[in-house]
């Protein structure tokens, strides 16, 4: 993301960019001006270009319009802010560029979301250029694309100019000069990605014939004489090599690019040669609830037992049976009584009907609309061992060896990070086959996964897992208040669901009253039954029912609660959590988490724990005892009444 500089200190160039800048918006007004900040997003402008933008462009961020005329393109390109440097292709000045940005962010009719709009827009203009015959025409769309990617998917875009650099030889200098000088224009949006950024900085040095610094910048970077970026190994030039330390470690970063492991080292270590060659799978995933919708049918499907599967066939044969020998009982007989049975049978059935085929896909596309969580899109880098996820909210390293196991067909993968419930996918990866940018990246990721887990649905064999500590005292992106370490038990996994469970003071009341209404029915049927010799079966109905209630609550909840938390790695592991007034972040041996506490949709908390919700049924947990004192822990839900409101059920 760009970020205007707030430093005071400007060099003479910026002071120029600025000057001109001024003269600009003196001799032809606002409209002129906000139409230059929209004009120095793309790095290379053609009279078509500019007029799709002024009509694509026409509003502000409150849809308050800018009235901007038409002859501003031609304006603009014959000012001083634009020089031409081929037929009908115009650019500006790095530094005049890097100001307007500047001043469009900060601008509050457009800031972040115009920029973002603008790439998005970007994009899509320049798709069918990518494809032209002409060389000159691609590649002056492959880099109008990485500019446009920074800004909505950095993640991608810097894996992508990784892998360009990585296929670069040492003899196409000029091909190297224009490639470090592009990273060098984005470096602002580029920001997290310092180890790109300190490696195109050397080597653009090192074309330019200043070996001194390039020695300097690229020594940071090698291990043994070799620079790994995001899993890749980049090249470096012998008079380089000769003279970097061997022995320094590699840049510290928590970006995607700078927390992957040498994946060739890695393999190589355990002598794999083969799977050190794998390359790393990348994609943007952005679900659409309908992606949601088919994964969860896909996993319910596969979720059910072969037994469970038989139960339900011989249950609804023995309702079906139930429902037939009523009707002929009555049609023989004529006996009303007969039907008795008719009904709850009926109900029964339309249930099942109601919570598998109408309510659950009505629920998940309404939770899509409502949730902000399940929109956000992120960026994945996936290869032999890892998988990365890179998001505006979240930078997550997964080891594949310590999830739970995958499932797949023509549409979907799913890899499992935890042992899942047969109704939630909260804990799993969902990788639709259209997110993939090809045919051979779907099957390159099952193979990955094959490797590690075998079958499909086939979890991987443990006993237990032992719990894991963070290693290190995480330091948070923003000024906290709070500061806990959370290592949770199967005894707060238990709690907490029990918490999820309770209910609200109105559903509290209703369901006591249907609660109560049960009773009066089943000691009715019963004393009916005993009593009269009326049909048994309403009674035998409601005793499975209520039977099926207790079991569910006091037996197989704690089971499942107790397998859960003793066959998945990652409910094991230590995270430390750091709380502001508006903010949340939570570091784990994964990676890191963070949100605005507004953007939470409800919370609930006892005498214990607080239970913090991500979605209505995702949420996560703060024992009492974690907190360093009570005054931490009465904070902690003042900063959330403020937020969020009352405690809501």
């Amino acid at each position: 993301m760009i970020s205007p500089s707030t430093s005071t200190m400007t060099s003479p160039r910026q002071r120029a960019a600025q000057r001109q800048i001024k003269a600009f918006h003196q001799k032809f007004g606002d409209a002129h001006l906000y139409f230059s900040y929209h004009a120095a997003f793309p790095l290379a402008l053609t009279p078509e270009l500019l007029y799709q933008l002024w009509a694509n462009f026409q509003t502000d961020q409150t849809g308050t319009v800018l009235n901007i005329p038409w002859i501003t393109v031609a304006d603009l390109l014959l000012s001083g802010l634009c020089r031409e440097v081929g037929h009908e292709l115009y650019e500006m000045d790095a530094t005049v560029r890097t100001e307007l940005l500047s001043q469009l962010q900060s601008e509050p009719r457009f800031g972040l979301p115009r920029i973002q709009q603008l790439a998005t827009f970007m994009l899509a203009y320049i798709r069918h250029q990518l494809r032209s015959p002409d060389p000159d025409i691609r590649e002056v769309a492959s880099t109008q694309r990485w500019i446009a990617l920074v800004y909505v998917r950095p993640g991608t875009a810097a894996r992508e100019l990784i892998i360009t650099l990585a296929k670069l030889r040492l003899n196409q200098s000029a091909e190297w000069l224009r490639v470090t000088s592009l990273i060098d224009t984005l470096a602002d949006p580029l920001a997290e990605f310092q180890p790109l950024l300190a490696y195109a900085s050397g080597m653009k040095s090192f074309f330019r014939g200043q070996m001194q610094d390039a020695t300097v910048q690229l020594q940071t970077l090698s291990e043994s004489g070799q620079i790994f970026l995001s899993g890749i190994e980049l090249p470096l030039p012998e008079q380089i090599r000769r003279n970097v330390v061997t022995d320094s470690q590699p840049l510290a970063s928590q970006s995607l690019v700078s927390n992957t492991e040498s994946l060739e080292s890695r393999l190589s270590a355990s002598g794999d040669q083969e799977a050190a060659l794998a390359p790393v799978v990348t994609l943007y995933l952005k679900l659409t609830s309908n992606d949601i919708v088919k994964a969860q049918s896909f996993h319910v499907r596969k979720s059910i037992p072969f037994l469970l599967k038989l139960l339900i066939v011989v249950f609804l044969l023995a309702l079906g049976m139930i429902f037939l020998s009523a009707v002929i009982g009555f049609l023989a007989s004529g006996d009303p009584d007969s039907l008795g049975i008719v009904f709850p049978v009926l109900c029964l059935i339309y249930f099942f009907y109601y919570r598998f085929f109408i309510y659950s896909p009505r629920r998940i596309r309404r939770d899509f609309r409502r949730y902000r969580i399940m929109q956000i899109g992120s960026d994945l880098a996936i290869s032999p061992d890892v998988v990365e996820v890179t998001s505006e909210i979240a930078m997550k390293r997964y080891q594949i060896a310590d999830c739970y196991m995958y499932r797949a067909n023509s549409d979907f993968i799913l890899l499992y990070l935890a042992m899942p419930t047969i109704n939630s996918l909260a804990l799993c990866i969902i990788l639709p086959r259209r997110c993939f940018n090809s045919n051979d990246d779907f099957q390159q990721v099952l193979t990955y996964f094959k490797a590690v887990f075998g079958k499909p649905g086939k979890p991987l064999k443990r006993d237990s897992l032992s719990p894991r500590s963070l290693p290190y005292q995480a330091h948070s992106s923003f000024k906290s208040t709070i500061s806990l370490r959370v290592q949770l038990t199967p005894k707060d996994y238990l709690k907490s669901n029990y918490l999820h469970l309770r209910p609200g003071p109105v559903r509290k009341r209703v369901y006591i009253a249907l609660f109560v209404i049960y009773l009066i029915l089943t000691i009715f049927t019963g004393y009916s039954a005993i009593v009269f010799g009326s049909n048994a079966s309403n009674f035998i109905l409601l005793l499975l029912l209520g039977a099926f209630g207790i079991y569910f609550y006091f037996i197989q909840l704690p089971l499942a609660v107790r397998r859960l938390s003793k066959q998945n790695a990652y409910l094991l592991f230590e995270h430390q959590v750091e709380i502001s007034s508006e903010m949340l972040e939570v570091v784990e041996v994964t990676g890191t988490i963070r949100m605005r506490l507004v953007d939470f949709v409800k919370y609930k908390f006892d005498k214990e724990l607080i239970v913090l919700y991500v979605t209505d049924r995702a949420f996560r947990m703060f024992p009492r005892r974690c907190f360093k004192s009570e005054s931490d822990f009465q904070t902690f839900l003042t900063y959330l009444q403020n937020n969020l409101g009352a405690p809501q059920s």
